[in-house]
This record gives C-alpha cells, structure tokens and sequence, in this order.
C-alpha cells in the first residue's frame, strides 16, 4: 500500500489511529488503494475509526476521489470515534462541519502549529 503517489501515513498512526498527511493530490487509485482498506481494517479490528488528517500542503481532490470520499462518509458514520483536522483548507472544514450533523463521533479542529495536541486528542 505504500506508494510514493500517494497521501502517507504518518508514523504517529498506530494499531487503532490512523494520521494520514495530505501533500499531493487526493486521487481515486489513492483512496481506493491506499485509505479505504486501511480504514476497514481498524473499524474490522476495533469496532471504530480515530482518523487524523494533517493538510501539510493540500493539492484539491480528483473527482472520482471525492465522490468515494461522500459515500465513504455515509458508510462508516456510524464507525468514527474522532476525526481530527489539522490545518484543512476552508472548504475542507466547511464539508466537515456539514458530514459531522450525521457522524457519530467527535470531530476537532487544530491549526498546524497544534499538530502534537491533535495527535494527543486523537489517542486518547
């Protein structure tokens, strides 16, 4: 799954956390590949998802991208446990903002400069 074309995960990420850093652009083989089996195998071994997303230079989204991201977000509402953004891009947090009315966990806001304090939230 590691492909240098793709968004990495970060090494804070652990058996339960995922911390991806977001600095190329979001494609459709990257998310299909690389985030969606990630994510079902925490929820499969943990019953929910503690997700970071750290926009260290974000670079916009392919369409194919976000349109599995929209129905992603309606498949695992019910899975997160925290979602974390670090430094997300206005539009990013606006769509956030939006998905949290139907997510069932806890969604937070951190400036880049609060990396270390989102990382500590999201493991707790």
């Amino acid at each position: 799954m590691d492909n240098p074309q793709f968004n990495p995960l970060m090494p804070q990420s652990n058996d339960r956390v995922l911390c991806f850093q977001i600095d190329r652009p979001i494609s459709a083989a990257g998310y299909e590949q690389n985030f969606l089996p990630r994510v079902r195998e925490v929820i499969a071994r943990h019953g929910g998802l503690r997700l970071l997303i750290y926009y260290k230079n974000y670079c916009g989204w392919e369409e194919a991208a976000a349109q599995m991201d929209f129905e992603a977000s309606f498949q695992f509402r019910e899975k997160v446990v925290k979602l974390a953004l670090v430094n997300p891009p206005g539009k990013e947090a606006l769509q956030k903002k939006i998905k949290q009315h139907y997510m069932s966990g806890e969604l937070r806001f951190f400036s880049m400069e609060n990396l270390d304090m989102a990382l500590d939230w999201i493991k707790e």
